[in-house]
């Protein structure tokens, strides 16, 4: 598999590893100022494999470390070179199909406003559904967990609310006949 890295000294590179135990298996070094990128690459590693021991097994025969070769960049001739930042990790982007799954829990609440189908038949089952999506959707999306209920919360009073207002907007026509 390939890893990407940018270096604190701003050089990109990247370079296909085996991992063992979902880690590097040696060292790898940034192939313009020497800095160890060996860290960056084992915390994508992990994200990638989140199953994976957290420690690294331990280490028999100390192995080389990993070269790449890319072109070298000229350095400026004149003044002190600026100092050179911690290394970042390019993380590769996650898929759409990775959303995460939802526990019974958040389901049923995220489907409250189905129990207006008992209330209001069709009305209810209508709004009710939409705001079902609507919540699973929030669910989804939203990472803290008071927000996540208060927003479903919300949807699921706005779901009451419209279904009261298209209720009522109904008799009223039905009674003027």
């Amino acid at each position: 598999m390939d890893i990407k890295i940018v270096c604190g000294c701003g050089q990109k590179y990247i370079f296909e590893v085996d991992p063992e135990n979902g880690l590097m298996p040696g060292s790898v070094q940034c192939p313009a100022c020497g800095a160890d990128g060996t860290q960056e690459a084992n915390d994508i590693l992990t994200q990638l494999f989140p199953d994976a021991p957290a420690e690294p097994p331990p280490v028999v025969a100390k192995s080389a470390p990993l070269r790449v070769s890319l072109p070298v960049r000229p350095v400026a001739a004149a003044g002190p070179p600026p100092p050179i930042p911690a290394p970042k990790a390019i993380v590769p982007p996650k898929s759409p199909a990775s959303k995460p799954k939802l526990t019974w829990y958040e389901h049923v609440w995220a489907a409250l406003p189905l129990c207006l189908v008992a209330v209001g038949g069709c009305i209810g089952g209508g709004i009710g559904g939409a705001a079902w999506v609507v919540n699973r959707a929030v669910f989804q999306k939203v990472r803290q967990p008071v927000l996540r209920y208060v927003l479903t919360g919300l949807i699921s009073a706005a779901a009451v609310v419209a279904w009261l207002v298209l209720a009522s907007v109904l008799l009223r026509l039905l009674h003027r006949r």
